[in-house]
């Protein structure tokens, strides 16, 4: 029996954007209230159907910001995702103000492997964030950063912000340099062939 796969709903040919979980443009009363809605229909289905109920769509996890920070949309803000069945674009949840963003790059396999033969995982994730973080802007900043990446004094500057903040950007960075996935490499085979066909 053939596996059918679901083409995956956001562009793997673009940079990351990642905005924090606690950036201040979050709409937290609508994740809230969407967070509500989903655990009403999770209730409801279990009391209908037990335990066999299918409660996939309806899991916190299964958020569409979720899926955002988990990587899964390779932190594409234009992703349509769905909420119950409902489309959902990432973007329209930053709507409270001008978020900060930071643009995240693909690596060099070289500098890649370089980071990845890093023992210590904190350095790990802070080699990460100096090498795949391209840029920041947001309503107090517009800066980009060269190929070499963030400098010392602005990761400092980060860190002064948020003391966390270094470590979840070389997360986010290394998320979003991960192996494509199945359906990700599926998409862009559908999106080469008419090229090749020339």
């Amino acid at each position: 029996m053939l596996r059918t796969l679901i083409p995956p709903q956001h562009r793997i040919d673009v940079p990351g954007q990642f905005i924090c979980d606690w950036d201040t443009s979050l709409d937290t009363a609508r994740l809230a209230a969407e967070l509500a809605e989903m655990e009403a229909e999770r209730a409801k289905r279990l009391a209908d159907e037990g335990e066999s109920a299918d409660l996939r769509g309806f899991r916190p996890e299964d958020h569409p910001l979720s899926s955002y920070w988990s990587g899964w949309t390779r932190f594409d803000l234009q992703a349509q995702c769905y909420l119950m069945g409902r489309p959902v674009v990432i973007r329209s949840y930053f709507n409270q103000g001008e978020p900060t963003i930071f643009t995240l790059k693909r690596l060099s396999w070289q500098r890649y492997c370089l980071i990845m033969d890093i023992e210590d995982p904190g350095e790990q994730l802070r080699a990460f964030a100096m090498a795949g973080v391209s840029a920041i802007k947001g309503a107090d900043v517009d800066v980009t950063f060269d190929a070499k990446g963030v400098p010392d004094e602005r990761m400092q500057a980060l860190f002064n912000a948020k003391h966390s903040l270094p470590q979840v950007l070389g997360t986010a960075v290394a998320l979003y340099n991960r192996a494509l996935t199945e359906q990700e490499c599926g998409a862009l085979r559908t999106f080469r062939a008419p090229l090749q066909q020339r």
